[in-house]
């Protein structure tokens, strides 16, 4: 940035050219956490457990910060087509993938395979 050029003394930046110069990228995904395995699905359980109990919030971050690596984000018209069915929001606003059809684990998350779980995801 032309506001930064120069020697590089603290005093000769021009930080209020740089702050208005500064665009943020808005992130308007939602994130859904993918119970792909069994520590996922526990992570999951402990998540619906601890949603609404404010004397444990402390565990609640806990589970959130280990359920990072089971979350992908989905763009806001994805979501709201599949929330209710495909995806379930909690009370609390996390939102968990409960069709088990929509992610494999090779492409990721797929969501041209909404409504109904596939018959192969049913059998236990």
């Amino acid at each position: 940035m032309e506001c930064f050029s120069g020697p590089y003394q603290r005093n000769l930046f021009d930080f209020r050219t740089a702050s208005e110069r500064f665009q943020w990228i808005e992130d308007t995904s939602e994130t859904v956490f993918v119970p792909f395995n069994t520590d996922a699905e526990q992570l999951i359980n402990q998540l619906r457990q601890l949603q609404n109990d404010t004397p444990l919030v402390h565990r609640l971050r806990k589970v959130l910060r280990q359920l990072q690596r089971y979350s992908i984000s989905v763009f806001p018209n994805i979501f709201r087509a599949m929330a209710g069915h495909d995806i379930e929001v909690f009370d609390s606003g996390h939102a968990v993938l409960i069709n088990p059809s929509c992610y494999d684990k090779q492409p990721g998350f797929r969501p041209d395979l909404p409504g109904f779980p596939e018959l192969h995801t049913l059998i236990v």
